[in-house]
């Protein structure tokens, strides 16, 4: 498996075989912090009130920017991290030698489907808790999410056919995203994919490494790795 995948595999296979053991539960736990608080960019401002949108409820967000005696003005500052430990599991940034650990695939608040993409920055974030009004902290990750096939390009996904395989196909071409520590699904392993019925684009093979699943025919949970 290692021959087919390359490099990007054995990084999020050991860090999931590390943490086989682990039992914290859904937690994130903050893991080497690189610096002080700075300000987040205009791009990742925006996308981090969007993620924050998403999760409806009483709380309304708003830009710093904008006057408003109603809802939250949403913090521009952040601490940024190279990694962070999410459910025993390492998950860091990809950097020019390796997206190893980087790879994921997530959910996000009103998509049904699960995406998949690489790990470009993870920030620490701060703002009133929604209770109390006492300042709550959390962990927020950019990442260069790939995009999903058109109805055109799904006939031509053959892994779509085995559900139990975890596997499925997406397009190169990628988005940045913000999504919540929480939103982490596991890590992925991704090799190229070409196929002669397939437009000129680039496409990826995206693998699960989400270490149990239910099986629908015995109904218990089985260990992937």
């Amino acid at each position: 498996m290692a021959a087919h995948y390359g490099s990007d595999f054995y990084g999020a296979l050991r860090s999931d075989l590390l943490a086989l053991g682990s039992q914290n539960g859904p937690s994130v736990t903050k893991v080497s912090s690189d610096g002080p608080f700075v300000e987040l960019s205009a791009d990742v401002y925006n996308l981090l009130i969007t993620r924050l949108r998403l999760d409806g409820g009483s709380q309304q967000f708003h830009s710093h920017q904008m006057a408003s005696s109603t809802g939250i003005s949403v913090n521009p500052r952040a601490q940024y991290y190279n990694q962070l430990e999410h459910n025993g599991i390492f998950y860091r940034v990809a950097t020019g030698r390796s997206s190893a650990d980087a790879s994921i695939i997530f959910n996000s608040p009103g998509i049904e489907s699960v995406q998949a993409g690489i790990i470009s920055n993870i920030f620490l974030h701060s703002r009133p808790h929604p209770v109390d009004g006492t300042t709550m902290f959390e962990f927020f990750l950019v990442v260069n999410t790939y995009q999903e096939l058109n109805t055109e390009e799904v006939p031509f996904d053959p892994y779509r056919r085995f559900p139990m395989l975890e596997a499925y196909l997406v397009k190169e071409e990628v988005v940045s995203t913000v999504i919540k520590g929480s939103d982490i699904i596991s890590h992925c392993a991704t090799c190229p994919y070409n196929h002669a019925n397939l437009n000129n684009d680039a496409y990826r093979v995206i693998v699960s490494l989400n270490r149990v699943c239910t099986s629908p025919m015995t109904n218990i949970i089985q260990y992937f790795h």
